[in-house]
């Protein structure tokens, strides 16, 4: 891993898409600094984004070309909690992929007001906060750019669990809580389904597999019979990191012999994590001990939230 030097090159990532000038003109005044000081050749993402692409590939499609990631936020971005789960999620690949520290540096803003980046699956990544309201802070953001680390001996994997949970949660089954609890439709659907005498089981099944591998489809059973087909998919919008997004709650089918039923039921993508980083890092992550922290950590938040009518975990 580079330290410094002619061919070294560090990134900054910021709200490009949505900043003002003030925002533009901090990132410019770090890439700047670190160019002058730091003996590291550095671009920001608004810079290497190709425009009509997604975010995530962008960021994959460009990150291996640098030593070093540094977010800036300013008082603005803080605010609008600019990270979406996928920008977080492929940092959090990348990171790992390439045993490399992931350094904030805010402005005009306190340390309270980053919190984000604490949460979710960037939460298991190890990371420095540096201010920028004062000088020393860029020159502690320098020695921090020269400092070579190994992720291998810093990962929290017993925080593993806490991360996945909470990002599924935030970005996931919290709006599938509040569909399911305040909007009449889905009383109005459960009622379509015993009109047509097919029994729609009124809970929200989420599946937790023991392998922690995520099937593109709940799996049959042909040994016992057992069929399971997706019949509906229902669809509907909420305002998620300051921009309306969709999401779908699948409706199965399971049936054995002359008997069938219909649930709500997902395996949460998160999991897929757990194997990914256990490759990553042999004998460090257990598999089928994260499974069960993952499970007792969610019980947890359905018993805390009063979510237990309503969303049931299966292993």
């Amino acid at each position: 891993m580079a330290s410094g030097g002619n061919n070294a090159k560090a990134i900054i990532f910021y709200d490009s898409e949505g900043a003002n000038e003030t925002s533009k003109t901090e990132v410019d005044k770090l890439r700047f600094f670190i160019e002058k000081n730091g003996g590291y050749t550095c671009q920001t993402d608004h810079e290497i984004r190709i425009p009509g692409t997604e975010v995530m590939n962008n960021i994959h499609n460009s990150i291996n070309r640098y030593d070093r990631i540094i977010i800036l936020i300013t008082d603005q971005s803080a605010s609008k909690g600019w990270f979406t789960f996928a920008v977080l999620s492929a940092l959090e690949n990348i990171i790992v992929e390439n045993h490399m520290r992931l350094l904030v540096a805010y402005k005009g803003n306190r340390r309270e007001d980053v919190g984000f980046l604490k949460t979710g699956l960037l939460s298991l990544t190890p990371k420095t906060f540096v201010d920028l309201t004062e000088w020393q802070g860029y020159e502690r953001l320098l020695k921090q750019l020269k400092t070579p680390v190994c992720l291998d001996e810093e990962l929290p994997a017993g925080n593993l669990h806490l991360g996945l949970v909470h990002s599924h949660i935030s970005g996931y089954m919290c709006y599938v809580a509040e569909e399911f609890a305040k909007n009449k439709n889905w009383s109005e659907k459960c009622a379509d389904y015993r009109k047509q005498h097919k029994l729609l089981i009124g809970k929200f099944l989420l599946v937790v597999p023991k392998t922690c591998t995520v099937p593109q489809q709940l799996p049959s059973n042909s040994a016992a019979d057992i069929v399971i087909s997706n019949v509906e998919n229902v669809k509907f919008e909420r305002n998620h990191a300051g921009k309306t997004r969709g999401y779908v709650v699948t409706i199965y089918q399971i049936k054995h012999v002359n008997n069938e039923v219909y649930v709500c039921a997902q395996v949460p993508t998160v999991l897929t994590a757990i194997p990914h980083l256990a490759k990553q890092h042999i004998g460090t992550i257990n598999i089928a001990l994260e499974h069960q922290r993952f499970c007792q950590a969610y019980q947890q938040i359905i018993d805390a939230n009063g979510w237990a009518d309503f969303l049931e975990i299966i292993q």
